[in-house]
Parts: structure tokens; C-alpha cells; sequence
């Protein structure tokens, strides 16, 4: 397993709370210490990477024995992060709830619009100009991204009544590879991940913190009081899939990557416009107030401001010169 403490942030109070037997006054002092490192973060660039750093070793970390405490150290610090995200663009806000129609148009346009595909480090990736170090890069990061899926889509399906869920029980059926002659999505993409040499850790460390920052709100969404956030990640998450993933199953084609390698790509470039669909179903019958309508916008805009601010850090890695080594594949 990872040691998580490097990623704490160094103030003596986080770590000793992260033990079995910490008592209650202890566990109180470190939930006060990272409600100031949230509002440190709204301060400055140092005070966000900290913070971010920090929620991200709490959620990455798979220990058992401590898993309630991290849960609601995190949840201390939820509210406060939330707080300094933007308030909802004026242009797609609106002061009446929208039949369920209009509603699920106006997320299929606002969720489409993240503009991934047309980003620099996309694009480059289908250039010709690629080499096998830019691939590695990409999929490095994408597996920080896609390993653990199955485990959001779990979290937030046990908040729902039982017709809310089925639409992601669906879908942790196939993430899962329960059908006859399925594997689960983690293990085909471990098969790209050795094909290009690169380790397929369950807790792998995010080194950049953009992609913390990522991470750490889809954990916040999934966890949120409000279930419009959670459906908006997960509408986000699947919306958009189906043409990345076909995309990037083309492009490492003609890199000359192998069937094998490309399974994870080549399923996800089908399966999720079922998924999306049902999706729909259940947003358009749940999210149905004003008040939950503009939550699940908010919600969409800033899950896309993040995962552009991801690409951005990861193509500026790459234009540093940044290659990924034996040394530095964790991280």
C-alpha cells in the first residue's frame, strides 16, 4: 500500500488522528486543522495544493480501521470547498424548474460542451507528432482517473431508494464485468497499463494538483447531501465517454497498440450511451425543482472547470520535457 502521510499536510495534528485509538479531542483538533486548510485554500496557491493534497491522501488512503474517521474528517471540510465554488453562469440559470425534456436538453448541452476532445493534449495525441512517452503520459493519468469508478458509483447508489438506483446498479453490472465473458474495466485497463509498462495500483497517487483537486470533487459530489450533485458527476462522467473513449481506441490503434490494450477503450466507446440514457431517466424523474435543477448545473460547470484545468496541468507536464520513468511511474 501507498504511505499516504507524505501527502498530509505537515502540521502534526492530521496524521496522529489517523490511528484506531485516537480520542475524540485529538480527532476534534485535526477536523478544525483542515477546515482551515479549506479556507486556506480559497487564499492562495500554496494554501490549495495543500488542501487538495491533503483531502486527496484521506480519500485515496484503503485502510479500514480508519475509514469512519477519514469519512467524516472529510465531511468537515466539504462545506467549506463548496462555498468558494462559482455560482452558476447567468446565461444557462433560469427562475422556474423546466419540464423534464427542457431540463435533460439543456444538460446534454451544457455537459457535451467541456471541449476535452479539442484540447492540446487530445489533439496532439492524433497529430502523428505522438510519441510512445506522450501515450504513457496520458494513460498514467487516466488511470488515476478511471481505476476506482466502480467505487463512486457504489457510494452514491447506497443513498438512493431503490428506483433511483437501478440505473447505476446497471452500471456497476458492467464496470464489474458480472455478464458471462466480461472482465471488470479495472483489469482490462491494467492490460494497457503493462503493455506500457506502467503499474496498475488501485491507490495510485495523483501527483498533480489539478488532478487532486479533480479527484477530490468527484468524491465531495458523490458524498453530498444534495443528490443533485452526485447525478450531475455522474451524468458528466458518462455523457461524454462513448466519443472520447472511441477516439482514443483510433488513435492507440494507429499508434499500434495491440486489441488487448485497447479493450478498455473499445468498451467504453459502446457501453455508455446505454448508460447515459438511463441516466436521463432517472435525472429527468429526481431532478425536478428549481433549486435541485440549478445545484446539478452548478454542479456540471464545475466538475468541467476541473477536468480542463487536469488536461491543462498534464500538457504542461509534457511541454516542461516531463517523461515518465521507472523512478517516477507512482507519481
Amino acid at each position: 500500500m501507498t504511505d499516504f502521510s507524505a501527502g498530509l499536510a505537515d502540521d502534526g495534528v492530521l496524521e496522529p488522528a489517523l490511528t484506531p485509538a485516537c480520542a475524540l479531542p485529538r480527532l476534534a483538533l485535526a477536523a478544525s486543522a483542515l477546515e482551515e486548510l479549506a479556507r486556506e485554500s480559497g487564499r492562495t496557491e500554496a494554501g490549495y495544493a495543500r488542501y487538495h493534497a491533503t483531502m486527496h491522501a484521506l480519500h485515496l488512503c484503503r485502510d479500514d480501521a480508519t475509514a469512519q474517521q477519514r469519512n467524516w474528517l472529510t465531511s468537515r471540510a466539504y462545506p467549506i470547498e463548496e462555498s468558494l465554488i462559482p455560482e452558476l453562469t447567468p446565461e444557462i440559470d433560469h427562475t422556474e424548474a423546466l419540464p423534464p425534456d427542457a431540463f435533460i436538453a439543456l444538460v446534454r448541452s451544457r455537459a457535451t460542451a467541456t471541449g476535452r476532445l479539442g484540447h492540446p493534449l487530445v489533439v496532439q495525441l492524433g497529430s502523428g507528432a505522438a510519441t510512445l512517452d506522450d501515450v504513457r503520459l496520458f494513460v498514467f493519468h487516466n488511470w488515476r482517473r478511471a481505476n476506482a469508478f466502480y467505487e463512486l458509483l457504489a457510494d452514491f447508489a447506497r443513498r438512493l431508494d431503490v428506483t433511483q438506483a437501478q440505473p447505476l446498479y446497471r452500471n456497476l453490472f458492467d464496470e464489474l464485468g458480472c455478464g458471462p465473458g466480461m472482465q471488470a474495466h479495472p483489469l482490462t485497463m491494467q492490460k494497457t497499463m503493462r503493455h506500457l509498462g506502467l503499474e496498475a495500483r488501485i491507490d495510485a497517487w495523483e501527483p498533480l494538483t489539478a488532478g487532486q483537486a479533480y479527484l477530490n470533487n468527484r468524491a465531495r459530489c458523490m458524498r453530498h447531501g444534495s443528490l443533485a450533485w452526485g447525478w450531475a458527476l455522474c451524468f458528466c462522467l458518462e455523457c461524454i465517454t462513448s466519443t472520447a473513449h472511441a477516439h482514443l481506441d483510433r488513435l492507440f490503434r494507429d499508434f499500434g497498440l495491440p486489441e488487448e490494450a485497447r479493450t478498455f477503450y473499445q468498451l467504453h466507446s459502446t457501453l455508455d450511451v446505454e448508460h447515459t440514457r438511463e441516466f436521463e431517466g432517472a435525472i429527468a424523474a429526481g431532478v425536478t425543482s428549481l433549486d435541485d435543477q440549478r445545484t446539478f448545473l452548478r454542479s456540471v460547470e464545475h466538475h468541467q472547470r476541473l477536468s480542463l484545468r487536469y488536461f491543462d496541468a498534464i500538457w504542461a507536464r509534457k511541454q516542461d520535457g516531463f517523461v515518465l520513468t521507472v523512478e517516477n511511474r507512482l507519481g
